[in-house]
């Protein structure tokens, strides 16, 4: 399994994000839209103080125009946009990545 980080509204539940799916150009692919690098990108998602990252081991589904659409397995954690900023800033963020 990967490390992928998603950026999303606060709130939304792990069980919420095991039933997504997301819609693109080939339709709707089961998993969320997300990065496999810790620094992004993360596209259109919202980066302001209501946002939140997820970081979770899965499984890709399907390349994207700027990332890919993975099914999550296992959450690892999240961070407030704020802090997961500052992390990327330090370097800590990348600590995360995984490259299996």
């Amino acid at each position: 399994m990967k490390t992928f980080f998603r950026v999303q509204n606060k709130g939304i539940s792990f069980k919420r994000m095991l039933k997504y799916k997301s819609h693109h150009e080939d339709g709707r692919l089961p998993g969320v839209a997300c990065t496999l690098s810790a620094g992004g990108p993360f596209g259109g998602a919202p980066l302001d103080s209501g946002a939140e990252i997820v970081i979770f081991r899965g499984h890709k589904v399907a390349d994207i125009y700027d990332g890919v659409v993975a099914q999550p397995v296992e959450e690892i954690v999240r961070f407030e946009i704020k802090t997961w900023f500052e992390m990327v800033a330090d370097g800590s963020a990348y600590e995360y990545e995984s490259w299996e």
